[in-house]
């Protein structure tokens, strides 16, 4: 199947990991496709938190600031200049859009049983999801990061309620829990929380959509649809052209029809020349036939008394 350059699908953003919260120092990579007109015509964008206007473009020949360009995709390092709103524009159109966290700025010292030691404070945990749509019927992981230490006690939230699922620790200051044959209803704000929820990460936005092959064949229904009305349009422009001069040459007809007589119709009945008719002596009882009838009858009365 041909698409046209409008019908083609906007450029899709890519990020690894594939996760919008994240902790200070951190790296991650976001890089866009190649256009199909022109391989360079794409450019990546950022909005970073507190900008009032305006957003930073990124080329394959303008790096960002802490960062560098790795075969077309471009690598930062998490700090507060690189978080934020992150998409693609290219000639066909703009991509989805990741927002980037970064959590744990400054980790402050605090006195624990005569030990000091680098601790966060309330609330720099954070909770890696997908920041890119998941499908339907795939195994969904939720990583609650600390930035030091494991923390056993880790409960998962979602919009608010707990959810009852067993979570595991993968390593040192990790905890995840795994979300089985996701589904519709799984969608929504997920979040990590430790200390009676003394200690919480953000909220992160879990989106699911269709399957896969229902997503392929969404995709390519617009470009069929869109061909079958272009038929439809053609086939109407098509009919509208043989009936607009039959239908002005039927009203012609009807409307000037009796006017137009030598000039339109020479067939006509009024082309064809009377013969006329021998003249012939009228006989008096024939002609007087609209007079009164006492004039009649008296007529009547000298025709017969002529004849005897």
């Amino acid at each position: 199947m041909n698409l046209c350059p409008a019908e083609l699908p906007p450029p899709s953003l890519s990020l690894t990991p594939n996760t919008g919260q994240m902790l200070r120092g951190e790296h991650f990579t976001v890089q866009c496709p190649a256009s199909e007109s022109d391989s360079s015509a794409w450019k990546l964008l950022h909005f970073p938190p507190g900008r009032t206007e305006g957003a930073t473009h990124y080329t394959s020949h303008f790096s960002p600031p802490g960062g560098r360009v790795i075969a077309e995709a471009f690598a930062f390092v998490a700090a507060s200049e690189n978080s934020g709103l992150y998409w693609c524009e290219g000639a066909e159109g703009r991509s989805n859009a990741v927002n980037i966290t970064v959590s744990c700025e400054s980790c402050v010292a605090v006195t624990f049983r005569d030990k000091v030691r680098k601790n966060p404070p309330d609330g720099d945990i954070i909770l890696k999801t997908p920041a890119l749509p998941v499908f339907t019927g795939d195994d969904v992981v939720l990583h609650c990061q600390y930035p030091t230490g494991n923390h056993k006690g880790t409960r998962f939230f979602k919009n608010g309620a707990e959810i009852d699922a067993k979570s595991s620790s993968s390593s040192a200051g990790v905890t995840e829990v795994t979300i089985k044959n996701v589904t519709r209803e799984d969608e929504g704000f997920y979040k990590c929380a430790y200390r009676d929820r003394k200690m919480q990460s953000p909220e992160s936005w879990l989106s699911v959509r269709p399957d896969r092959a229902n997503s392929t064949s969404t995709e390519e229904t617009p470009a069929s649809t869109s061909g079958s009305w272009n038929w439809i349009i053609v086939s109407c422009g098509l009919v509208l052209l043989l009936l607009i001069p039959l239908t002005v040459w039927l009203v012609c007809r009807y409307r000037y029809g009796k006017l137009c007589t030598h000039g339109c119709w020479p067939g006509s009945k009024q082309d064809v020349p009377s013969e006329e008719q021998p003249a012939t002596k009228q006989d008096a009882t024939e002609v007087q036939w609209d007079l009164s009838w006492m004039e009649m009858s008296n007529l009547l009365d000298k025709e017969l008394y002529r004849g005897t």
